[in-house]
């Protein structure tokens, strides 16, 4: 097998390593999940975190649902009958 390497190739091969070894180090630095400074100041005294896998259900939601309280009592299928929303829903702000 060393009979069959050329200078060539050693040198291919000896570079080919500094060169990984050198960028190593360099590489080694970059976390991209680590801590980074804020853009903003925090502005939040204290947070509460709702994790909720999945989402909120789209009954549970109290968005307002025009569709729905129109449709409210429609047949859908031969044994499913659509409920409106059992509390009253207002928009606020824009």
């Amino acid at each position: 097998m060393l009979n069959n390497l050329s200078r060539r190739d050693v040198l291919r091969q000896a570079v080919t390593g500094a060169l990984g070894l050198s960028a190593a180090p360099l590489l080694a630095d970059v976390n991209p999940l680590a801590p980074q400074p804020s853009q903003f100041s925090a502005k939040a005294k204290r947070v509460i975190l709702f994790f909720m896998p999945g989402g909120v259900s789209h009954v549970d939601s109290f968005d307002p649902k025009p569709a729905l309280r129109k449709d409210d009592g429609k047949e859908v299928g031969k044994d499913r009958v659509l409920t409106g929303s059992l509390w009253g829903s207002r928009q606020y702000g824009e």
